[in-house]
């Protein structure tokens, strides 16, 4: 998904909004909990969270993306994990269907935001407002 994280990257670096990490970077959610998530975006108002061992605190934004083996662990643990910790927006792309579904936090539980494939749907993000990405170049 490194076009994804191309598109991402650079729609935050002309916003100068933040910003994002591709993995694996761990991020330490607290002393215990630290998972890997696929793409990370922390805004420039908590970039100092970014340190050279990984991100050490809640980022605005985790993308995870679904294989064959994650299914359950990225549509459920990561999902109630990322949500228990205050993720504000859980991005799960899954390659084998050309999807993208945006979760938004809303008191303590993720609501659908928006979803799409190539085929139909168009995305939008409470995080990143105003990010176009290209679906079809995402999954050639």
């Amino acid at each position: 998904m490194a076009e994804l994280y191309d598109q991402v990257k650079a729609f935050v670096k002309q916003a100068q909004l933040g910003r994002v990490l591709f993995a694996p970077v761990a991020v330490f959610l607290d002393e215990y909990t630290a998972p890997q998530p696929d793409l990370v975006f922390v805004p420039l108002a908590n970039a100092s969270i970014i340190t050279q061992d990984g991100v050490m605190g809640v980022p605005a934004l985790v993308m995870e993306v679904i294989s064959p083996s994650s299914v359950y662990r990225d549509r459920v643990t990561k999902k109630e994990l990322y949500a228990r910790f205050g993720v504000q927006e859980y991005w799960l792309v899954d390659p084998a269907d050309s999807f993208i579904e945006i979760f938004t936090l809303q008191e303590g539980q993720y609501q659908l935001l928006s979803a799409a494939s190539t085929e139909e749907g168009r995305l939008t993000s409470g995080v990143l407002p105003g990010l176009t990405l290209d679906l079809k170049a995402l999954f050639v």
